[in-house]
């Protein structure tokens, strides 16, 4: 019997579902699940028989469900209908009124226009009202302008006085009182009117004069900072809260910082101004001496004002002890940039050099003990350049070599040929022979360059003395290192073209000093003590011009130690074969210096020598290029007439 209750249920409700679901999907699927929902509901109650009595219960409750449904459904229905006609008849009002409005502004509009032309000739009213409304404002700050006049000849006295603090106060009471003015006198109006201008320009005139005044008297107090703060720092404190207060002004105005700026510019000036207008330096002669110590004393002094009270003066933001020390070591290379353009001579070159690399960071400068740690110029970057310090090394250099040695030569070689020259004999000695002064000369300006310091007595060789047979001279092979390095004190700097220079010439003296003394050994100790000390010399030579810079296989001084093998050689037999080999390495020798170098053996036989000789003219040497000639430039002494006189001159 449950079954068939199911048409019962469900039939009277299909036509609805499927009209619905023709438009909604949705519906046909929730219609779908409510009819199986009610389908389930109804099998498991009506399954059973004993559950049909109360069919008819069922029926009764169901349908007045459904008819309260339906009542609620017309309910909505019908107010939502009585809404929608409501709004209909609004809008249709509303469009009513639009209309009505619309009507009314093209009326105004054609109103508006007909009455322009009465408006322009309102324009006059309205700028006397403008000029009416500033007057007023000027009329209510008449009380305020009254005391314009008072307030800037009180500021002018303050000023006077030096009294910076309370004159820029005034100065800026007076700007604010104009600015407010000058705010009322614009306002309803974007120009203010001739007349109301002119009020406010006849009261305020002196203003710029008196912000003028104070501009010039506190830029004056900066330059002269490092004496004020020694005389009266509260000047010089007064201009920098001065500077301070103006700076404080521009930040609340969103302006930029010029004040510090200016400050610094003003400080930088003053010390040019003091000390590095090259334009009034004397740099020749003894003024560029004086310059420079004045540099090196005043420098240091005022860096330890502006240590010790300038840095109390002003706020630590300032770094004012950083920004002195830029300044001093800035202006100061600047500064010797520009005297260094100048046509320098060889003293003034070598003076500023000195300067430079030596006096600037010692303790007497800028490494003073006062100074330190807090000046520190190291970080600053050299004073001058490296390139620069190379190229006046190189100008001094060949200054030197110009005017130095070829003067010094040119008035001793004048003094010697006078010396010889003269009516009367020259000088002798106790022995009896002529005596020049030009190696006491060469001795003494050896000394005074600080070479030469070993005396002519440190070692001694004894020698056969070929003027007078029989005596005995003690004279020193080293006496020519001397000479040699008084020559070379005049032209020494670190430049490897004038160190081989001078080496050479070092060498060609040595040696040719060597071939001029005449000596003779007279035995293998002597012979062995020659030796020694040429060996030690060119030791020395070596070493110090290696120490100059100069590479030991650029030097020629390796001529030394050759010579010394030819003389230390003990067997005289093996000296063709030796003098081959030297010849081989030195090609101008000639035979002339053979003989002189054997001769000052002392033990070689005529049998030796015509060997040695022989041996030379069959294999003659050729010179290679770029070969540096040592023997050419070295010429043999003539020898002496047998039948000159002690004490006469020669027949």
């Amino acid at each position: 019997m449950c079954p068939s209750l199911g048409p019962h249920v469900s039939v009277p409700h299909t036509p609805r579902v499927c009209l619905s679901t023709c438009e909604w999907p949705e519906a046909e699927k929730a219609e779908k699940l409510a009819r199986g929902a009610a389908l389930k509901w109804a099998s498991a109650v009506f399954y059973c028989p004993d559950k049909l009595e109360g069919l008819g219960h069922y029926r009764s409750r169901e349908a007045q469900r459904t008819s309260s449904i339906q009542s609620r459904l017309k309910s909505t229905v019908q107010s939502h209908l009585e809404g929608v006609s409501s709004g209909l008849e609004q809008l249709s009002s509303a469009a009513g009124d639009v209309r009505s409005v619309r009507r009314d502004l093209c009326a105004v509009r054609w109103h508006l226009l007909g009455s322009a032309e009465g408006f322009q000739g309102l324009a006059p009213l309205r700028a006397v009202v403008t000029e009416h409304r500033q007057l007023a404002a000027v009329v209510r700050a008449l009380p305020q302008l009254s005391s314009v006049h008072e307030l800037l000849a009180q500021s002018l006295r303050l000023l006077r006085g030096q009294q910076l603090l309370e004159a820029h106060a005034g100065l800026m009471a007076l700007e604010r009182l104009r600015d407010d003015i000058s705010s009322q006198l614009h306002c309803g109006s974007s120009l203010p009117t001739d007349q109301a201008l002119g009020v406010v320009e006849s009261f305020f005139g002196g203003l710029q004069e008196l912000s003028d005044a104070l501009a010039q008297q506190l830029w004056h107090v900066v330059a002269g900072g490092v004496r004020l703060v020694q005389e009266d720092p509260a000047l010089f404190v007064s201009a920098v809260r001065i500077i301070e207060r103006e700076e404080s002004a521009d930040d609340a105005l969103l302006l930029g910082p010029p004040w510090r700026q200016r400050f610094y510019q003003v400080m930088q000036e003053t010390i040019a101004a003091a000390h590095f207008k090259a334009a009034h330096v004397d740099v020749k002669g003894p003024g560029l001496g004086q310059h420079l110590a004045a540099l090196q004393s005043d420098i240091p002094a005022e860096l330890r004002v502006v240590k010790d009270l300038m840095v109390q003066c002003c706020p630590p933001h300032y770094d004012i002890l950083s920004i002195c020390t830029r300044m001093y070591h800035q202006g100061l290379s600047d500064h010797l940039q520009d005297i260094l353009s100048r046509d320098l001579d060889k003293q003034e070159i070598f003076m500023l050099l000195s300067w430079v690399l030596h006096v600037y960071h010692s303790p007497e400068m800028m490494g003073h003990p006062d100074l330190l740690p807090e000046v520190d110029v190291s970080t600053l970057g050299p004073l001058v350049s490296p390139e620069v310090v190379e190229q006046l090394e190189r100008k001094y250099v060949g200054k030197v070599k110009v005017s130095d040695v070829t003067e010094w030569m040119r008035r001793t070689l004048e003094v010697e040929f006078k010396e010889w020259f003269r009516e009367e004999e020259p000088e002798m000695d106790h022995l009896g022979f002529f005596q020049s002064a030009l190696p006491v000369i060469v001795m003494q300006v050896g000394r005074a360059g600080g070479w030469g310091q070993r005396r002519a007595g440190d070692w001694q060789c004894p020698v056969r003395g070929q003027r007078r047979a029989g005596d005995w001279q003690y004279t020193p092979v080293s006496q020519s290192h001397h000479q040699c390095h008084s020559l070379w004190g005049q032209m020494v700097m670190k430049t490897n073209f004038l160190l081989a220079e001078s080496e050479h010439l070092v060498m060609n003296h040595y040696v040719r000093a060597l071939m001029e003394k005449k000596m003779v050994c007279r035995s293998a100790e002597e012979r062995s003590q020659l030796s020694t000390q040429l060996l030690q010399d060119a030791s020395q030579l070596r070493e110090l011009f290696h120490s100059l810079g100069l590479a030991e296989s650029e030097q020629t001084l390796e001529v030394i130690v050759a010579l010394q093998e030819l003389i230390r050689l003990q067997d005289p037999a093996l000296l063709s074969l030796e003098v081959l080999g030297f010849m081989t390495k030195y090609p101008d020798i000639s035979d002339e210096h053979v003989s002189i170098l054997l001769d000052l053996r002392g033990d070689v036989s005529k049998e030796v020598r015509n060997v040695v000789l022989e041996m030379m003219a069959q294999n003659p040497q050729s010179l290679p290029e770029n070969y540096q000639p040592i023997f050419s430039n070295i010429l043999v002494p003539a020898p002496e007439l047998p039948f000159c006189l002690r004490k006469a001159k020669c027949a």
